[in-house]
């Protein structure tokens, strides 16, 4: 025992006097540096190129979601041809809101199904998913408003029929619903759109004689107005949208 008890003694003399030696600073920013370097050539740290990940983005979208956006544009052709005239654009110009709609289904897919939490833990957070969202559906409503635009103006439509009646409703439509998914992120978010767009598509219908007739008093110079007030209203509902995303950094984690 007293054998045993001095042996640990000495041992605890011999290891309290030893330091621990003193790292070469140099070696040690070599290493560093060296470790950088492999971290960013592995595949994860890689950043993609942007139509890499709009296609990556495509791919989680729906395919209920394209069907429906071009339903909607062929029945936007199938009025252009077998009605033509103002009945056609006012069918057209209905359904803008609508189509736009399907868009805000899939934005809010994050909010629907509880994903921000995740989303945030990605190599792409929360607010750089939404935009390639937004991106990405921006491209597909701006080949559909050319469709809608060449539809009018080939059935006797003029550049105002075009502003006032496919890229003025259109502004609207895509604000007020990031706004509304910015400022309530619902589960039933997708119904609540879907009455919005059916909702400003009726309010279109019934009050297009009214506004028509108002800007045949100021013609292009109200077109103009309009056209102009809707998309500064787009762009304070993307730029909205986009900085609300940051508040996902205060959401609770849920541990139910």
């Amino acid at each position: 025992m007293r054998s045993d008890g001095r042996e640990r003694k000495e041992i605890t003399a011999f290891l309290s006097g030893n330091e621990a030696p003193e790292p070469d600073r140099n070696r040690k920013e070599a290493d560093m540096a060296l470790f950088r370097q492999q971290l960013q050539e592995l595949p994860v740290s890689k950043d993609k190129n942007i139509w890499v990940r709009l296609w990556e983005q495509a791919e989680y979208v729906h395919p209920a979601s394209w069907t429906v956006q071009f339903l909607i544009v062929l029945a936007g052709i199938w009025l252009a041809k077998g009605f033509g005239g103002k009945p056609a654009i006012m069918g057209i110009s209905a359904l803008v809101p609508i189509f736009t709609a399907v868009g805000g289904f899939e934005i809010s897919k994050a909010v629907h199904y509880g994903m921000w939490e995740l989303e945030r833990s990605c190599k792409y957070d929360t607010r750089k998913i939404a935009g390639m969202k937004l991106f990405l559906f921006g491209m597909c409503d701006l080949a559909a408003l050319t469709v809608f635009s060449l539809l009018i103006y080939g059935g006797g439509g003029s550049f105002m029929d075009i502003c006032l009646w496919i890229l003025v409703p259109f502004n609207i439509a895509a604000g007020s619903y990031l706004l509304f998914l910015e400022r309530f992120p619902m589960r039933n978010g997708n119904l609540v759109l879907l009455c919005m767009g059916c909702g400003m598509a009726t309010v279109q219908v019934s009050f297009g004689k009214w506004l028509e007739t108002g800007l045949a008093v100021s013609g292009m110079t109200g077109a103009g107005m309009m056209l102009a007030a809707s998309f500064l209203f787009l762009a304070c509902a993307v730029l909205w949208f986009g900085r609300g995303k940051e508040r996902e950094d205060e959401i609770l984690w849920n541990l139910e």
